[in-house]
């Protein structure tokens, strides 16, 4: 009996015509459960904060397109080479109200972009003060 070509785990049977058929979907932003507007941080806690997409081909790199990221914070991979810069982690060093971009770019070159606030409180100043009872 002859091997049979066909059989073979992990052949390529499709791949190469797929594409022009479907079309890959649009890259966009995907908020998470808290929105647009993201959980706020604390000065001096660290913070984190996946970001989200769908559609696309991948890799994906995240990159901020317009505003400024909280300061302390910045950009990482948590899952390279797939999905880059797809991480806001840091350590916040100023309280305030931050609007910024985010651009989601895939390798295909479509790009999708999405508005997010953070807000980032004084450590002590949780709840609007006047709570006391703080314990540090």
């Amino acid at each position: 009996m002859d091997n049979v070509p066909y059989n073979q785990p992990g052949a390529p049977s499709q791949g190469t015509y797929s594409i022009t058929v479907n079309p890959p979907l649009p890259v966009k932003v995907v908020l998470p459960a808290s929105g647009s507007d993201l959980s706020p941080g604390t000065v001096g806690v660290a913070y984190s904060q996946n970001l989200f997409l769908s559609g696309g081909v991948a890799p994906y790199t995240w990159s901020v397109a317009s505003g400024q990221l909280p300061p302390g914070l910045a950009l990482r991979s948590t899952d390279a080479p797939n999905d880059n810069n797809n991480q806001l982690a840091g350590t916040p060093t100023q309280a305030g109200k931050f609007d910024f971009t985010m651009m989601v770019t895939d390798s295909s070159g479509q790009s999708a972009s999405q508005q997010f606030s953070l807000s980032i409180n004084d450590q002590g100043s949780v709840g609007g003060g006047g709570g006391g009872g703080h314990h540090h």
